[in-house]
């Protein structure tokens, strides 16, 4: 046990706590692992393993999220889902590609690393830390690997709505880059793939547009389903993604509001001021 101190202004806790943690890591890895994170025996053994055998820094698992209440099972697979719409595993995962991303949750990184490049003092002020930090690493021109597993579950229910509400807002604009324009083209994709259709199914009749509504339709269908499918949820929940997406577009608009007022950020009773005001 490591008896910690209060963060310096400017710090999250949970950084800090990284940051106190490191200088006291003596093996070449050091994983991060978030207190609501089960890791199934050996898994740890095995990214370690994965790690040496295809020389990559980082490697991270996406933790299977909560699903045990109706607002878990409509939400979470579906966070999973535009999280991988944002950043896409397979551009992560190859050093050429400039996107970068990281599951805080479970994160094994090579420790030499780790002091190469700051951590945790580079990013203390990154409200999504994880892909910032898998950013910085592969910057230097080293390998990062994230992947779904359900060797990693995470316990932090969610059993009200605004649960979840919260923490999307907490970092969507930031996704964003705080850019009005991303803003505007997220917002018009959201309403074009998952209202324009079925509305135009709904009220009109042209052939067009009909022939719009069904492809819409089948290419949610596509899209969504394999995710589902990985989670052992029926694929009936693809007729769910029309509130889901607009749910999440309402979250992301939260977000944006609230940096718009002055407020960076919204989590755990806790504020982080927009830059503008710093």
């Amino acid at each position: 046990m490591i008896a910690g101190t209060t963060p310096p202004p400017g710090w999250s806790g949970k950084l800090w706590a990284l940051q106190q943690g490191l200088q006291h890591v003596k093996t070449p890895f050091t994983l991060l692992l978030d207190a609501d994170i089960e890791l199934a025996p050996g898994i740890v053994a095995e990214l370690r393993k994965k790690a040496l055998a295809e020389n990559l820094t980082l490697v991270s698992l996406m933790a299977e999220p909560p699903m045990m209440n109706f607002i878990e099972r409509l939400l979470m697979p579906a966070f999973i889902f535009f999280f991988k719409l944002l950043y896409p595993f397979n551009l992560a995962n190859k050093t050429t590609s400039p996107v970068a991303a990281a599951a805080g949750g479970c994160i094994l990184i090579k420790t030499e690393t780790l002091h190469a490049i700051n951590a945790f003092s580079s990013l203390h002020t990154a409200l999504i830390d994880d892909c910032t930090l898998a950013s910085h690493v592969k910057r230097t021109g080293q390998y990062t690997w994230i992947g779904l597993s359900h060797a990693a579950r995470s316990h932090r229910g969610y059993s009200e709505l605004m649960q979840i509400w919260n923490m999307v807002a907490r970092t969507a604009f930031t996704q964003l880059r705080y850019s009005s324009i991303l803003l505007t083209l997220c917002t018009f994709i959201m309403v074009a793939m998952f209202w324009i259709g079925p509305l135009a199914f709904l009220f009109f009749s042209t052939q067009l547009l009909f022939l719009t509504s069904i492809f819409t339709w089948i290419a949610m269908f596509f899209a969504y389903t394999p995710t589902l499918v990985y989670y052992q949820r029926s694929i009936l929940w693809v007729l769910a993604l029309p509130l889901i997406g607009t749910l999440y577009l309402a979250m992301t608009w939260t977000s944006v509001l609230r940096y718009w007022n002055g407020e960076r950020a919204h989590w755990k009773d806790r504020r982080y001021e927009s830059k503008a005001n710093n």
